[in-house]
Parts: structure tokens; sequence; C-alpha cells
């Protein structure tokens, strides 16, 4: 009798399919729990279930009303994060009722479900927490919440709590009521303290790059935090090599957008200043500006 065995390159690509299979129902798993927790702590408009968003201005999953709070929440939303990557959290929450997204908004809260293996681990456990960082980074919610399988290893919890990123442990008893603790009673809190670490993080790279010349760009100590009178001479000064938004010139010069914006107002009052070019968003502080040059 001839025995047929897998080459060990066959195993290598038969093993995910199944692997693959386990761990989306797992997710849809974890998934539908954090819905369920959800609809113990919180009063639905309508029925939900699991249905990914169709289309950009597709409606909410649902409403959901608590103790005077409001939600309107998407499954699996198509998010644009500041970087231009698209993003696809499993629940993206704002505050109020909102029948299509907000637009020009960041969610107030985002949730992602994890299933991971049983038994803890720093490595993975911190993992998962770093990818919540670099998503909380780039989409900036009021709140991150990480709902997963069993609870994470401290280092992990540590590393989360240092980022203002809730965990719930949907194994537990009280599961449903720590889901609802984080959402009501934190909105601001990973949006809080990414400001803080980054404000930190910004203070030391600017010590470090203090001695490095820069061409075509004004010196840091020239443009930290600068006074309204300074303003608009610094907001020339950056025009004069290259066009800017307001937004991108808020960035270098450490100052206010708003500001920055009327301050441009101005300068096209003036006839020294005029917008160079308009953003496919539509978003007035996205829109470049540059000065006209004198004849």
């Amino acid at each position: 009798m001839k025995l047929n065995f897998l080459s060990k390159k066959e195993e290598k690509e038969e093993e995910p399919i199944e692997f693959i299979g386990e761990k989306q129902k797992e997710k849809e798993d974890i998934t539908e729990k954090t819905l369920n927790f959800l609809g113990e702590e919180f009063k639905f408009e309508s029925p939900a279930s699991l249905k990914p968003m169709a289309k950009p201005d597709a409606p909410p999953l649902s409403v959901i009303h608590s103790e005077g709070e409001s939600f309107s929440i998407w499954y699996r939303m198509l998010l644009r994060g500041e970087s231009g990557v698209i993003h696809i959290p499993d629940f993206v929450l704002f505050k109020g009722v909102h029948r299509m997204p907000p637009r020009d908004k960041n969610p107030d809260i985002i949730i992602e479900c994890r299933q991971i293996n049983e038994e803890r681990s720093n490595r993975t456990d911190s993992r998962i927490v770093r990818d919540m960082i670099g998503l909380s980074l780039d989409t900036l919610p009021g709140l991150c919440v990480l709902v997963t399988n069993r609870p994470i290893s401290e280092y992990a919890k540590a590393l989360a709590s240092k980022f203002g990123i809730e965990v719930v442990n949907a194994s537990s008893d009280s599961g449903s009521y720590e889901l609802f603790k984080a959402l009501v009673g934190n909105d601001l809190l990973t949006r809080e303290k990414l400001y803080t670490n980054l404000d930190k993080n910004i203070l030391k790279l600017e010590s470090k790059f203090k001695a490095i010349k820069v061409k075509k760009a004004p010196k840091l100590e020239e443009v930290q935090r600068p006074a309204k009178s300074e303003l608009r001479d610094l907001i020339i000064k950056a025009l004069s090599s290259r066009a800017y938004s307001p937004r991108q010139l808020s960035r270098i010069l450490r100052a206010n957008d708003n500001l920055i914006l009327n301050e441009l107002y101005a300068l096209e009052k003036e006839g020294r200043a005029k917008v160079f070019k308009r953003s496919k968003t539509g978003d007035l502080k996205d829109f470049e500006w540059a000065l006209i040059k004198s004849s």
C-alpha cells in the first residue's frame, strides 16, 4: 500500500485555509458578543445585526441610548486616517443621532474586537496594543476600546493605559458593564493621553534638531508657538519658499489653524496672498495658499 504525504510546501499552503476560517469564526463570535454587551447596557433605537457598511454615506447600524447619552454606531466602517490610509475598525461611534457619518469629524469612539490565543504573552498581547496605538494616532478618536476574549498580560495592559486605550475582557462576568463604563466615563481619554505623550516627544525632537540646519525652512527657534503679532511675518516667510495649507502651516508654526486662516484672508484682502490649489475634500484648511509676487 502506497501512502501519499503532502510535501512541506503543500502543508504550508493548505494549513492557512482552515486556520483563517477558524480565526474568522472566532472573530465574528467576539464581535457578536460585543454587540450583545452593548444591547445589555444601552437601548437600541432599531434592531441591529452585523452588516458591514456598504457605502460611505450608509446609515448607522443603530442609534443607542443610555442615561442621557446617545451614540450612532457603525459596523466595519471605512475610515480614512490622517495619513490618507483607509482603516476598517469593528465599531465606530459618533455622539448624538446621525443618519450618515459626520464629515470632517474624528470618531468619538472606536471599538476593536480581538480573538487571541488563550495563553497570555507579553509579545502577542503588546503587539495588539501597539496596533491600537497606531490606529488611534492615525484616526484620532476621543476614545479607543480594545475588547479581547481573555485578560491580556500586565505589560500590555500598562502599555494600553499609557496611551489611554481601555481594555475590556469579554470573558469576564462583568464584561458588559466594563464596556459601558468605558464608553460613558472616559470619552476623551485616548485623545488626551496621545496629546500628552506626543507633546513630550515633540519637545525632545525639537531639542535634538536644534543643531541641524535645514535648507529652505525657518529655524525651529523662530517658529515655536509664535505670538499673534509675529504670526503674519512667519506665514509670509514660510510661503516665500512654497505653497502651504493652513493645516500644514499650523504644524510648522505650531499655531492655531483658525488664526492662520484669518491671517491668510487678511493677506488676500491686501492683495499679497491667494488660494493656489483647492482640496478635493472642500475643507478650507486644506486649501494651499501662495504669495502673490509683486510685479
